[in-house]
């Protein structure tokens, strides 16, 4: 029910706002994850007060609760501005192949949100693309899809092409073809 409540309540009363504010100490990191993101949409006033209390909570094996946690931090104006570019690294990070897929997928499309790509989190968007979980491939080649219509990240991209493994080199190529 609470779950429910957090997923579903867009718009929050200001006449509920303090029952909603429980919902960031659930049992449930999906409904951590859906309080933090509503309170920090809904009350913008408190943003820095719900960051600092999820701060270090990680969530599911995905790192659902951190990443959001990371991007929300990011975008939050005067928020710990001194360790912004840290939490940027961090979220970057995520994209990695070290990571699991889970992972690297969440991370991919908060990078996407924040239009964060750098050159490493572009090549491992196209190592990405040729995971062999076929779900994580195809999500990561709609990604790499949209960001092909922007030149400058084509561009970006034409320029890290020799950088790549000679697979990954040609697939993209392919992509430019």
């Amino acid at each position: 029910m609470r779950q429910a409540i957090a997923m579903s309540l867009e718009q929050i009363p200001p006449q509920l706002k303090s029952k909603y504010e429980t919902l960031l100490d659930d049992a449930s990191y999906l409904t951590q994850e859906a309080a933090l993101y509503y309170l920090w949409l809904n009350f913008p006033k408190d943003r820095a007060g719900y960051l600092d209390k999820m701060d270090g909570i990680i969530g599911f094996q995905d790192k659902n609760i951190r990443q959001l946690w990371l991007t929300l931090a990011l975008v939050t104006e005067d928020y710990n501005n001194e360790q912004k570019p840290t939490f940027f690294d961090e979220l970057n990070s995520y994209a990695s192949t070290k990571y699991s897929f889970e992972i690297r997928q969440n991370a991919f499309q908060f990078l996407v949100g924040l239009d964060g790509f750098t050159n490493q989190s572009l090549k491992f968007l196209i190592d990405a693309c040729l995971h062999h979980n076929w779900r994580f491939a195809g999500s990561s080649r709609d990604i790499l899809d949209e960001l092909l219509k922007n030149e400058e990240t084509k561009l970006q991209l034409l320029q890290l092409k020799n950088e790549l493994p000679q697979k990954q080199k040609e697939w993209l190529e392919s992509k430019f073809k």
